[in-house]
């Protein structure tokens, strides 16, 4: 299972990633952002090292739609809405982390 996000662009804020990601993979547009934490995240299969960036969003602007659309279908089979205790795996391996660290990451 993944959430909807991606890389930053260049001398994109974390904000305007988040919102864009959102817009770009599920066509919701989102009103609130709040910062959740962060993992330090190596891929060993794949050679790669990414620190990842958690936001909780809430779309709770003006009416508008809450059904997210896939809007690429050849990268995600499809989205939902779930419980963060009851989510479905496989996990993202940076989410299992994260909840695994109930959110709070030590140095």
């Amino acid at each position: 299972m993944e959430f909807a996000g991606g890389h930053l662009e260049f001398k994109e804020t974390f904000l305007e990633c988040c919102v864009r990601e959102v817009k770009e993979e599920t066509d919701l547009d989102i009103y609130t952002v709040k910062k959740l934490g962060f993992t330090n995240d190596v891929f060993e299969s794949d050679g790669l090292h990414y620190v990842t960036l958690f936001f909780e969003t809430g779309i709770d602007g003006p009416p508008m739609k809450t059904t997210p659309k896939l809007m690429e279908p050849d990268k995600c089979e499809g989205w939902d809405w779930f419980r963060l205790d009851s989510l479905p795996s496989p996990l993202f391996p940076p989410l299992k982390q994260i909840i695994k660290t109930k959110f709070v990451i030590e140095f």
